[in-house]
């Protein structure tokens, strides 16, 4: 995307670590345009300046390449019939990583009642009292 770039400190994580998978969220080791489709699986809303990064269970994780924001993207709402639950969770992804992979709110993306079989990360983060 031209004139666009990822902020540094998302350059120097992947650096560091590739990709990342904590529990049920997964930072990708590439990027792809970040789209949110309708119940018809219809792109309705195309934006150039957000860039998917990760997988939360099976919804985006979305960067905005301009303010740096995190945002969920809750891509089958309308298919449950519930509302869009889309939203900003972070100011940039080292908060991101630092509060909601690692930290006090994993448990606002990754819930017992999406997973299958006990979370063995959110264990983890309560045995070393970071969540």
């Amino acid at each position: 995307m031209e004139g666009l770039s990822l902020p540094a400190a998302v350059i120097e994580l992947y650096r560091l670590t590739g990709r990342a998978q904590a529990g049920d969220i997964e930072l990708f080791g590439t990027f792809d345009k970040g789209v949110i489709v309708d119940a018809d699986g219809e792109v309705h809303r195309d934006d150039e300046h957000w860039v998917r990064i990760g997988l939360i269970g099976n919804d985006n994780l979305l960067i905005n390449l301009i303010t740096g924001e995190v945002m969920f993207a809750d891509q089958y709402f309308w298919r449950y019939g519930e509302n869009d639950a889309s939203r900003i969770v972070a100011p940039d992804l080292l908060t991101y990583f630092d509060e909601c992979m690692t930290g006090p709110r994993y448990r606002e993306f990754v819930t017992d009642e999406e997973l299958e079989e006990e979370d063995g990360w959110y264990r983890f983060l309560q045995d070393n009292n970071f969540a």
